[in-house]
């Protein structure tokens, strides 16, 4: 686990859900063509393939994609549930 992980499970632990979720919004908000590009490495470095023309795996970096699109609908469903309620 990375410490921004650690960080959040803690804060959650210790009661300070509202750190984590300004944190969170502050992330989401942030226009992600202003971020430097060392702060992509990571992504990069796991989606990276060599003998690739586009240099990435496609396949995996489209699985990524899909998987975190599913999240934000799974996530997107219960905030408009709870707004029903």
């Amino acid at each position: 686990m990375d410490l921004k992980s650690f960080e959040t499970v803690l804060n959650i632990f210790m009661g300070n859900r509202a750190l984590v979720e300004k944190r969170e919004r502050t992330m989401m908000e942030e226009d992600l063509l202003d971020m430097p590009r060392d702060a992509f490495e990571k992504i990069v470095g796991k989606i990276s393939q060599a003998d690739s023309p586009v240099g990435i795996d496609a396949r995996y970096t489209h699985a990524i994609i899909i998987a975190y699109l599913q999240r934000i609908s799974e996530r997107l469903d219960k905030l408009e549930t709870g707004a029903q309620s």
